[in-house]
């Protein structure tokens, strides 16, 4: 099959990392993908170095005759659109020149689609809607008024084979000044207020208390939130020694798989919560909070903890109760693994997506 990915985020993110995830399923599969996106942007950019072919395309200013013309040369037999500009122009430029080629939306945004009359056009008019989470196509079915069999629910899937657990790296543990006896608890993720950071900052000082042996780190890029904001609490908090801030790294398998534990404490977002599966395939349990589509992938007391966000106690309990149980630790970082392999790999990715474009081609 010939299909053509358009993605309208101009940016390196959760939606951007889903649709070049697919495309890279799709093409382990043996289809022909084809990425869409802004010219010298992050998404088209990356899609580059995967090796795929790439479709230009200024969404500001789109010529819809020049895009059906490129589709037609690509001979693209199906368009998934991964925003609402992508949707509009794949719609737009489909449509009105009386093409039969299937439009795809895929949803990974945490808020629910708007109910006006052509929204609700745009949708109904679109040969499937697929949603990152089951919690999305709930909202989507109940702002759109649509009929349930037009969402289908796809999880993101990842590669098992990069994101798995290796030993523990030495050389970041010394940087660290952590002794064998020092358990490692980290928090993956921008700097942003969404993220959470203080939170698992004010649950660390309440470990800390009872627990002396474990060192907090953050890992992530400054967004929204300068890290010598963040410092000024570890340093109030007396953590100054214990809380460490790493940055934006490239190696966060490496990380991963030297922390102890993992923790995700984010107020709200996670519609498609990558990070959560990539502790969960490193080995790792985790302790996370109840937003998003978190609750639909961490199997509470099995793989992890979940927490209310805000709760820097509840967090600080769980994030104490793995710390001292090896064994339990052990145990749930073991079922997250096969939890991953068995729901959540690249493959299955691939082979669930495929499955739903075949059901809307069959119908076309």
């Amino acid at each position: 099959m010939n299909i053509l990915q358009l993605i309208d985020e101009p940016w390196d993110s959760g939606i951007t990392n889903y649709a070049l995830t697919l495309s890279k399923a799709l093409a382990e599969r043996g289809h022909k993908v084809m990425v869409g996106g802004w010219p010298n942007k992050p998404p088209l950019l990356q899609a580059k170095k995967m090796g795929l072919p790439l479709l230009p395309v200024n969404f500001t200013d789109v010529n819809v005759f020049n895009l059906k013309m490129a589709m037609n040369k690509e001979n693209i037999e199906l368009v998934n659109a991964h925003g609402g500009q992508s949707h509009f122009w794949a719609y737009f430029s489909l449509r009105t020149t009386f093409s039969h080629i299937p439009i795809v939306r895929t949803r990974g945004d945490i808020r629910a689609p708007a109910a006006n009359a052509a929204n609700k056009h745009l949708y109904e008019k679109s040969n499937l809607i697929i949603c990152a989470a089951e919690f999305i196509r709930s909202a989507c079915i109940k702002s759109l008024g649509l009929p349930d069999y037009k969402f289908v629910t796809v999880y993101q899937g990842l590669d098992t084979t990069v994101f798995k657990p290796h030993y523990a790296d030495e050389s970041m543990r010394n940087a660290l000044k952590a002794s064998p006896d020092t358990a490692l608890v980290g928090i993956v993720g921008r700097l942003d207020p969404v993220k959470g950071h203080s939170t698992f900052i004010q649950a660390a000082k309440m470990v800390k208390d009872i627990y002396p042996a474990a060192k907090f780190v953050l890992v992530g890029k400054e967004e929204n939130v300068k890290w010598k904001r963040l410092s000024e609490t570890v340093y109030s908090l007396g953590l100054q020694n214990e809380v460490f801030y790493l940055g934006r790294t490239e190696e966060v398998v490496r990380f991963m798989n030297t922390c102890d534990l993992g923790v995700v404490a984010s107020m709200g977002s996670e519609a498609i919560a990558r990070v959560v599966m990539e502790w969960m395939s490193c080995g790792k349990p985790l302790v996370a909070t109840k937003v998003g589509c978190i609750p639909e992938i961490v199997k509470d007391m099995e793989t992890g903890y979940l927490v209310d966000p805000g709760d820097q106690e509840a967090m600080a309990q769980r994030i104490y109760d793995l710390l001292v149980d090896k064994s339990m630790r052990k145990r749930m970082g073991d079922k997250a693994r096969r939890h991953i392999e068995e729901k959540f790999t690249l493959k299955q990715f691939g082979a669930h997506t495929e499955h739903a474009y075949q059901k809307i081609m069959e119908i076309k």
